[in-house]
């Protein structure tokens, strides 16, 4: 990853603390964790009907970047579908929602299909009634239909039918990990039921993204685990040289673009950025961010290790942020590119009765040792005694 070498605008050193932090804040880049998570929705949204996921998991620790990907890609699905959108105004290129906390404690599906039309500025939201398919109605069988609060299996419809008619290429769903706020193993499936089936109804496919609350959802079923798809959206771990120089490099571009007049040098202190943070960049910028407003506060034309102490986060609060990390990879260890799956496949060689694979033998597993080592203290190195002329005689 390479680094920007223009960095902010010299005129923001002249503008207030607020336009400032504004730009900071507004600043994003493309690191490699947000890139290849991208990518990985954008193909998963780009299969055709016949062979495509309706229901896509972005997972990963808080303060990973989540919300940034969500934003990414709705500038991207907006920027691919331009042209359509300019022949069809009434097309979307995105439904992008966020769910609310259950005020009663469980997942409520009618509070979420009112987000949606919401989203989709559908008018009479809560005033939408289902009419049966019937040539024509008496007064009683009107009145039946129109009830003052409209029940959830109307809103449903009412949301598939938008769905239907505005055609998004998704329906986003931040904080998705709330549709496990429910009591019961049999209900989880029922919620993974219920989004694969308004996927398959509208013909839009469901990105939802979430913490590793999420990680409940997955394979409640062999029928939704091919339905779904999990992308993990992890953070750097230093421990491995690429992620450790992607980090640094990741310093280096928020280092560029502090609308400081003394650039500092933000690299020397990359391991204790990297402790804080625990190799969130959601966690680093909103860090850096606070370490901005601070200096600007004390009128300080740089950034210092002074001002980074002041405004880290509580080590207990990055404590958690990695207890619940460390958790959710060893949960999704199998969607690393580097995870060993030959243990798995041995279990289900075994489930499936299968033969074992042949034991690798001694030779080519340990390595050739020369006659000198094999043989253990004291032991006399094999070999044949001289047998005197005379032996017979003597033995007789």
């Amino acid at each position: 990853m390479g680094t920007e070498e223009t960095g902010f605008p010299r005129h923001l050193l002249r503008a207030s603390r607020r336009a400032r932090r504004d730009y900071f804040a507004a600043y994003t880049i493309g690191h490699a964790v947000i890139v290849d998570a991208l990518a990985a929705v954008l193909r998963a949204l780009a299969q055709p009907t016949t062979t495509w996921t309706p229901v896509i998991l972005v997972i990963g620790p808080a303060g990973v970047g989540k919300t940034t990907l969500i934003r990414t890609i709705e500038r991207e699905l907006t920027r691919r579908l331009r042209r359509q959108l300019a022949g069809n105004p009434g097309l979307l290129p995105f439904v992008s929602v966020a769910c609310d906390v259950p005020e009663s404690g469980s997942f409520n599906w009618k509070d979420f299909c009112l987000l949606g039309l919401e989203a989709m500025d559908e008018p009479m939201i809560r005033r939408k009634v289902y009419l049966p398919p019937t040539e024509s109605f008496g007064a009683a069988e009107v009145q039946s239909v129109l009830r003052p609060r409209t029940p959830a299996n109307i809103m449903r419809r009412a949301l598939v039918q938008a769905l239907t008619h505005r055609a998004p290429s998704a329906l986003l769903v931040d904080e998705a990990q709330q549709l496990a706020m429910v009591a019961g193993s049999r209900k989880l499936q029922h919620q993974m039921d219920y989004i694969k089936r308004l996927a398959d109804a509208s013909r839009v496919p469901a990105v939802l993204v979430g913490n590793y609350g999420l990680c409940v959802l997955r394979n409640q079923s062999a029928q939704l685990g091919r339905r779904t798809r999990e992308i993990h959206v992890r953070r750097y771990d230093a421990t491995r040289p690429c992620d450790a120089a992607n980090f640094k490099d990741i310093v280096l571009s928020f280092q560029c673009h502090l609308p400081v007049a003394e650039q500092p040098d933000l690299l020397v202190e990359w391991e204790y950025l990297y402790l804080r943070s625990v190799g969130c960049i959601g966690l680093l910028k909103q860090w850096l961010l606070d370490a901005l407003d601070n200096a600007m506060e004390q009128d300080v034309g740089t950034l210092t290790r002074a001002t980074l102490e002041r405004t880290a986060p509580l080590p207990s609060k990055s404590k958690k942020v990695l207890e619940e990390a460390l958790e959710g990879e060893a949960k999704l260890a199998e969607l690393d590119p580097d995870a060993d799956p030959r243990a798995a496949e041995m279990e289900l060689r075994v489930l499936l009765r299968l033969a074992p694979l042949p034991a690798q033998s001694p030779a080519a597993s340990i390595p050739a040792m020369s006659a000198k080592q094999a043989r253990r203290p004291g032991e006399r190195k094999p070999a044949r005694d001289p047998v005197p002329p005379d032996s017979a005689a003597m033995t007789g």
